[in-house]
């Protein structure tokens, strides 16, 4: 695949496993949640890179079996001392 101008790529399963709320039963679940954490440069970049062609090959490995996805943009800053 083109540059996709990320920055990094990260992931993996939480240690804890999370009380999911089950749709329309009222019954809870224990699930374990994976989190994938992708540096961009902007949001700009990110939304560029979602219009591409190659991005509909490479949503599908997130999607799949996946049965709730969040998703944020954070800024993370460098603090020196």
């Amino acid at each position: 695949m083109p540059d996709a101008g990320t920055l990094g790529l990260s992931g993996g399963w939480a240690v804890e496993t999370q009380r999911v709320e089950a749709e329309g039963e009222g019954e809870a679940e224990e699930k374990k949640a994976f989190g994938v954490f992708i540096g961009w440069p902007s949001v700009e970049r990110h939304m560029e890179f979602r219009k591409r062609e190659e991005f509909g090959g490479v949503v599908g490995y997130l999607r799949e079996g996946v049965e709730k996805v969040k998703m944020h943009h954070v800024a993370f800053r460098r603090f020196e001392g």
